[in-house]
């Protein structure tokens, strides 16, 4: 039985997102050509084996394709030759729906809606191999512009023209935009926020606090924190250390 009903089968699968060669694809797309009759049939199980120890050794196989493919050659030359024409097949029809279906998790709107479209049409092994190898990153794209345009809409200085710059650039810009290139410009912005608020409301206690982050090299994700959270509580202390006033 080759489905795999339930996404714990997954952990018997490789996680790996290589792309196979076209010379690969070609083999995969077709056939395994029948075992030859004759004086040539004697040395066909020596090439279905070499075949097969090809097909497991591919860096996207998985652990049931090699298992299966192990066992096929321990098996004989009846079991190669199934493994060949029919079962690797199907294997790699199971293998591209687990991959695919790993990659709900984190995936935008677009991306998860292409996935579950795709694996409710009981897709052919073309059709998987194209959206895991081409059409989820069209879709991942299409996520990370809509995400950038949004952050344009409340961004620094800084922060929105290289935004603006990666919405017009690759999508290989975007997706580094959005990993580091965003936090980056972030931070410069944020560092120009905490200069101006020390200069003008800050307290003794959120002064100090603002000088000794400044003075540091503080990652992006202090210099946020300390703009969304620390300052208000280094506010509220300062402000209640203040003397009453008669």
């Amino acid at each position: 039985m080759y489905k795999f009903g339930a996404m714990a089968a997954a952990a018997a699968l490789v996680s790996a997102v290589a792309v196979p060669s076209s010379a690969a694809l070609a083999e995969e797309a077709a056939p395994a050509r029948p075992a030859p009759s004759g004086a040539a049939a004697a040395n066909q199980p020596e090439l279905d084996r070499k075949a097969i120890l090809a097909i497991i050794a591919e860096p996207m196989a998985s652990a049931y394709m090699r298992e299966a493919g192990r066992k096929a050659i321990a098996d004989g030359p009846a079991a190669m030759r199934r493994f060949l024409e029919v079962d690797q097949h199907k294997i790699r029809i199971d293998d591209y729906t687990v991959r695919i279906s790993r990659l709900l998790a984190g995936a935008g709107p677009g991306l998860k809606e292409g996935i579950l479209a795709l694996l409710k049409k009981d897709p052919g092994l073309a059709e998987l191999r194209d959206f895991h190898d081409v059409t989820q990153y069209t879709l991942r794209d299409v996520d990370n512009r809509v995400i950038i345009s949004g952050i344009t809409a409340h961004a620094g200085p800084v922060l929105r023209p290289a935004a603006l710059k990666a919405l017009k650039g690759s999508p290989d810009d975007r997706t580094y935009f959005l990993s580091a290139g965003r936090y980056t410009a972030q931070a410069q912005d944020d560092r120009a926020a905490l200069k101006r608020l020390a200069k003008t409301s800050a307290g003794p206690r959120l002064a100090k606090a603002i000088r000794d982050l400044l003075g540091r090299a503080a990652s992006p994700s202090e210099l946020r924190t300390f703009l969304e959270v620390t300052q208000f509580e280094l506010r509220d202390a300062d402000a209640k250390a203040r003397p009453a006033k008669r």
